[in-house]
């Protein structure tokens, strides 16, 4: 999907938060949005705004690079287990390989990823931080 003003101005509270959906039937938690619940299949489903909080369960580093990321190596990605019971794949920053450990209180911090040359809008990804 090419990300225009438009798309990002109505999609901006999934953008620039973290949300996810939950079901009124069993009270579980999907990430991302989804309109039907993974766990029963009920479409009785909101979303809601997750707290960002959590602890690492594990991480891996990379030291391999795309052109234009060098400065960001070497990238730790990690797996974080939210407050909400939620465990999501994401990037983890401010931290040396070394200094991390699992079960690192961590927060979701939104950075910027790319500007786009075309129209200007630069786009922000969600990374963690230790608290």
């Amino acid at each position: 999907m090419r990300l225009t003003p438009p798309i990002l101005w109505r999609s901006k509270g999934s953008f620039y938060q973290l949300v996810a959906s939950k079901c009124e039937e069993c009270g579980k938690f999907t990430f991302p949005v989804q309109s039907v619940c993974m766990h029963c299949g009920s479409s009785k489903v909101i979303q809601e705004k997750l707290s960002g909080r959590g602890k690492v369960v594990s991480f891996t580093v990379n030291y391999q690079h795309r052109t234009g990321f060098e400065k960001e190596m070497p990238q730790i990605i990690g797996l974080i287990e939210l407050e909400e019971g939620i465990t999501i794949t994401a990037p983890i920053v401010e931290v040396s390989p070394d200094e991390l450990k699992e079960g690192t209180e961590v927060t979701a911090c939104l950075r910027r990823a790319r500007a786009d040359s075309t129209n200007g809008l630069i786009q922000y990804i969600f990374k963690f931080r230790p608290v």
